[in-house]
C-alpha cells in the first residue's frame, strides 16, 4: 500500500513515546509475531485524525548499523503485557515488503490533529 495519495495530507505521524494505551508510555515496546518472535521496536504511529484511524505502525527493525522504520498496515492485534510487546499477524518478510517510513512524508500530530479528532464528523 502506498501513502502516495491524497489522503496523505490528512495523515500525521505520533513517535511512541507520546503514545498511551495498553501501557502509560509505548517507548520500548517490542513488535513480534508467534512465528518469528521479535520484529523490532515500535517507533510510533501513523493517524488519520480527522477518520479517528490509526493507519500504521512505525516499526524500527534492523541491527545497530542498518536500522530501517516501516509502515506496517495497521490491522487487530493483540498486547502482551509480560514482553512489553505488541503482538501482529505479520513476519520478517512482510516487514521488509512495507514501505520505508520517511518522516517528511507525515507532519507531526499537533493539537489542530487533537481537534479534529474530537470534533470531525466520525466516517
Amino acid at each position: 500500500m502506498s501513502t502516495e495519495s491524497n489522503d496523505n495530507a490528512r495523515l500525521s505521524y505520533l513517535d511512541a513515546e507520546s503514545v498511551r494505551g495498553p501501557f502509560p508510555t509505548c517507548k520500548h515496546v517490542s513488535v513480534w509475531n508467534d512465528e518469528d518472535g521479535d520484529l523490532g521496536q515500535l517507533d510510533g504511529i501513523v493517524v488519520d485524525a480527522e477518520a479517528r484511524q490509526v493507519r500504521y505502525l512505525v516499526v524500527a527493525a534492523g541491527g545497530t548499523f542498518s536500522r530501517r522504520r516501516y509502515l506496517l498496515p495497521f490491522s487487530p492485534m493483540r498486547v502482551d503485557a509480560n514482553r512489553h510487546a505488541l503482538c501482529v499477524d505479520a513476519n520478517k518478510m512482510d516487514l521488509v515488503r512495507c514501505e520505508k517510513f520517511e518522516p517528511r512524508a507525515f507532519h507531526r500530530f499537533s493539537d489542530d490533529d487533537l481537534l479534529s479528532a474530537l470534533f470531525a464528523r466520525a466516517q
